[in-house]
């Protein structure tokens, strides 16, 4: 039987391993305390992932020392961390509330990752975000596989009493010519809506020279394969 090929539009799944989401863990430990309720049978995990993280031991564990700490199988251990890691962005996402501190409260949309991945994090930051302003945040490396962004795009909402702000962060540093591009070929036409918010930025600053700065129609030859005939967004 032939082996079937790959499409070039599949879609790539990041999957973290244990150790990147007991990191991701450790750099938002405090959090951990929400969802003590839930998990009293492994509250001895929840404990000492507080110890490693505040002893800055990031570089000397392993899945196997906390399981043997802890007095569990390593396949206990690896499936307690990434319900833990999923279960505190269910949690953001049903009661953001419960992640409240003083400052502005800023709904964050990120993207990046090998196939433009996302993710949402509500969190209350000190101080204003700009455009263009670099944002890293290592409890995010365990879900796209990104942790520095730039802020993109802002929308301030205010109700209820309340003023909070959308932000959507994109992964890398922030490039204002590429900007320049883009806000042009948006205002003329020049890509649509679907190229851009489908299309990864590595293949979007392809498609903004080919089409803004070469004036050229259509794709350039290593985005042949967008071509409408053959790509079903």
């Amino acid at each position: 039987m032939k082996k079937q090929k790959k499409s070039r539009e599949q879609k790539f799944a990041f999957k973290p391993s244990t150790i990147q989401i007991l990191s991701a863990l450790m750099s938002e430990h405090q959090w951990l305390d929400l969802l003590a309720d839930r998990y009293k049978d492994h509250e001895q995990l929840i404990h000492h992932i507080h110890y490693l993280a505040i002893t800055d031991n990031y570089d000397k564990v392993s899945i196997k020392s906390i399981s043997t700490y802890t007095k569990q199988t390593s396949a206990i251990t690896t499936s307690v961390l990434r319900k833990l890691y999923e279960d505190l962005y269910s949690l953001n996402e049903e009661q953001p509330a419960l992640f409240r501190k003083q400052g502005i409260r800023y709904e964050l949309y990120f993207t990046g990752g090998f196939d433009n991945e996302s993710a949402y994090f509500t969190l209350w930051l000190g101080h204003h975000l700009q455009i263009g302003d670099s944002f890293e945040w290592p409890f995010l490396r365990a879900k796209i596989q990104a942790h520095e962004y730039y802020v993109y795009e802002l929308k301030h909402h205010y109700g209820n009493g309340e003023h909070r702000v959308r932000a959507s962060m994109r992964e890398g540093d922030f490039n204002l010519y590429r900007k320049m591009l883009y806000d042009q070929a948006c205002m003329t036409d020049l890509i649509g809506i679907q190229e851009r918010h489908r299309l990864t930025d590595h293949q979007l600053e392809r498609l903004l020279i080919h089409r803004v700065v070469e004036n050229r129609d259509g794709y350039p030859p290593p985005l042949s394969y967008l071509e409408a005939r053959k790509y079903k967004w």
